[in-house]
């Protein structure tokens, strides 16, 4: 695992995880509209942790080729500095009506027509990690695109 474990490192790099209730990140890069939250996480080492700050983030969900598979928004995502990685609840898009599927190559959810692959798989002694590529973008061109607008790169 520690010879792959170090894109873990990559803000862009999102586990999936089937235990966390909330998204969250070691990394506040592009976050949008963010607001100070009274709000606690528990790690999985069972300390309790308060977010500094709970934001949105656009991306672009990518395939482990780098391929552009759509753009997406997550909510509420909490900023903690002191995570080691990106989590990315899996539970919360079941509550939210996606379906979950997998086989030993991806973890995907589904959900009308959008699909969250997490094809990054890095093994470990017992078993692997699943992850996704969900690339953040500027929030200048997330709005910009989501308003269909062009826009000068001048």
């Amino acid at each position: 695992m520690a010879q792959k474990s170090f894109i873990l490192k990559d803000p862009n790099i999102w586990i999936g995880d089937s235990g966390a209730t909330s998204d969250s990140t070691f990394n506040d890069m592009r976050m949008q509209s963010c607001k100070e939250t009274k709000s606690s996480v528990t790690m999985g080492n069972g300390k309790l942790i308060h977010p500094k700050k709970i934001g949105d983030i656009a991306v672009t969900i990518h395939n482990k080729n780098g391929n552009e598979i759509s753009d997406a928004k997550m909510t509420d995502v909490a900023y903690i500095p002191e995570a080691n990685f990106n989590l990315f609840s899996i539970t919360r898009r079941l509550r939210q009506g996606f379906k979950l599927g997998g086989d030993k190559n991806s973890i995907w959810l589904e959900k009308s027509d959008k699909k969250i692959v997490f094809d990054i798989v890095i093994p470990t002694p017992k078993g692997a990690i699943y992850c996704a590529y969900l690339k953040r973008k500027n929030a200048e061109v997330a709005s910009a695109s989501k308003a269909n607008k062009l826009i000068s790169i001048n």
